[in-house]
């Protein structure tokens, strides 16, 4: 698998960041991924997303177009 680097349009809207996961659960995770066709990221940006809620950081809209 290729790993490609945002668009330079896209740059300003996401950030890459690598996190290391224990086994089980990466396995868990992509078993979940593959099973229900939903991206690994997203299912990674929805955890962030009710991290960030459960401890009341209040987090902008993108921007959208320019």
């Amino acid at each position: 698998m290729v790993n490609q680097l945002p668009q330079k349009k896209d740059q300003e809207k996401r950030v890459f960041t690598g996190v290391y996961f224990d086994r089980p659960q990466h396995d868990a995770l992509r078993r979940l991924s593959k099973e229900t066709r939903v991206p690994l990221a997203e299912y990674l940006r929805e955890a962030v997303n009710d991290v960030l809620k459960k401890h009341g950081v209040k987090v902008p809209k993108p921007k959208v177009g320019r």
